[in-house]
C-alpha cells in the first residue's frame, strides 16, 4: 500500500512518517481544489458577453433618465442583432469599418463640409452600480465631447460613434453603435453619453474603452479617442451581473472556498499539534 508505515519504526520515526503522509496527502487535495477552481473559472469567464447600451446628449442624462432608457430596450421585444465591428482606425485599409449598416438614418445639412476636421476633445467614464461592494461596477457610462476644428462656429453635422471594450490588453470587442446626432462646431454643450449595463460575460477585471466617431453623410472614419488617450477610458474596474449579485450564503462559500490554502495551513497545524500532544503522551 501506498505510504505504508516501515515495520520496526521507533515512536519518534513512527510520529514523523505519519506527519509526513498527512502533508503530502494535504498538498495533494489542496492541488485538486485549485484546479477544480481554475477550470470553474475558465468556464465562466468563456461566457458569451451580452450588454444593453443607450445613448444621448449628456445634458439630458441623468440617473432617472438612464434607468428608464435602459429598461424600455430591455423590454422591447425582436430587438435587431447587434451590428458587428472592428476598429476601423487599426486598419488603415479600411477606413468605413469592416461592416455598413444599411438601416442607418444619415443625417444631411446644408451646412456640412466633409473635408472640416472632426476631434474628439475630450471623453471620461463614470462607475455605477457595484451590490456586492467588492470595486467592481456593472454599469458604467463614456461622455465625449467631438468637435469641429474648422469652419463656421454654427456648422452643424451629423455624425455617429461605435464603441469598443476590451479586456486586460486584449482584443477589442464593438458593444454599441450609437444613432446619429449633431454636432456644432467646438460647443460644448453637445457633449455626448452612452449608458451602458454588463448583463453577462464580463469577469471582475479591468477593461479600456475606444470610440470611433464617423461622419454620418459617408460613414467616414473622422476621429477617434481610446484608453492611450485618457486615463479615464483605462483600466475601468467592471464586472457583468453575475458576478455582481449580493449573496451572504455564496459570499460565505465562495470565501472559504478561495481560502483552501489558508485552510490547508490550518488543518496542518491543527493535526501536527495533535501529533505532537499524543506523542509526548506516549512518552
Amino acid at each position: 500500500m501506498l505510504f505504508k508505515t516501515p515495520k520496526n519504526l521507533n515512536a519518534t520515526e513512527t510520529f514523523f512518517f505519519t506527519l509526513l503522509k498527512l502533508m503530502m496527502l494535504l498538498v495533494v487535495i489542496n492541488v485538486l481544489l485549485m484546479v477544480n477552481k481554475a477550470v470553474a473559472n475558465e468556464t465562466e469567464h468563456t461566457k458569451p458577453a451580452q450588454q444593453h447600451s443607450v445613448s444621448g446628449f449628456a445634458n439630458t442624462m441623468n440617473a432617472e433618465v438612464r434607468k428608464t432608457l435602459i429598461n424600455a430596450k430591455k423590454n422591447k421585444q425582436n430587438l435587431p442583432a447587434p451590428l458587428m465591428r472592428q476598429p476601423a482606425a487599426l486598419n488603415s485599409d479600411n477606413q468605413t469599418g469592416n461592416l455598413v449598416d444599411s438601416n442607418k438614418v444619415v443625417i444631411r445639412s446644408s451646412q456640412v463640409n466633409h473635408y472640416n476636421s472632426f476631434t474628439i476633445y475630450d471623453a471620461y467614464s463614470e462607475l455605477f452600480d457595484d451590490y456586492d461592494y467588492d470595486g467592481y461596477y456593472q454599469s458604467f457610462s463614456v461622455i465625449f465631447d467631438a468637435d469641429l476644428t474648422s469652419g463656421p462656429e454654427d456648422m452643424a453635422v451629423g455624425v455617429y460613434a461605435v464603441m469598443f471594450i476590451r479586456e486586460s490588453n486584449g482584443p477589442w470587442e464593438h458593444y454599441y453603435t450609437t444613432d446619429d446626432f449633431i454636432i456644432i462646431g467646438s460647443d460644448s454643450e453637445d457633449a455626448y453619453e452612452v449608458y451602458t449595463e454588463l448583463d453577462e460575460g464580463y469577469y471582475p477585471d479591468y477593461y479600456d474603452i475606444l470610440i470611433e466617431l464617423y461622419d454620418s453623410d459617408h460613414g467616414y472614419l473622422v476621429a477617434s479617442y481610446s484608453s492611450d488617450d485618457s486615463d479615464s477610458l483605462y483600466a475601468l474596474p467592471l464586472e457583468s451581473y453575475e458576478y455582481d449579485e449580493y449573496d451572504d450564503y455564496h459570499d460565505h462559500h465562495h470565501d472559504h472556498h478561495d481560502d483552501g490554502g489558508s485552510m490547508g495551513i490550518m488543518v496542518l497545524l491543527s493535526l501536527f499539534s495533535l501529533l505532537v500532544s499524543r506523542f509526548i503522551t506516549d512518552l
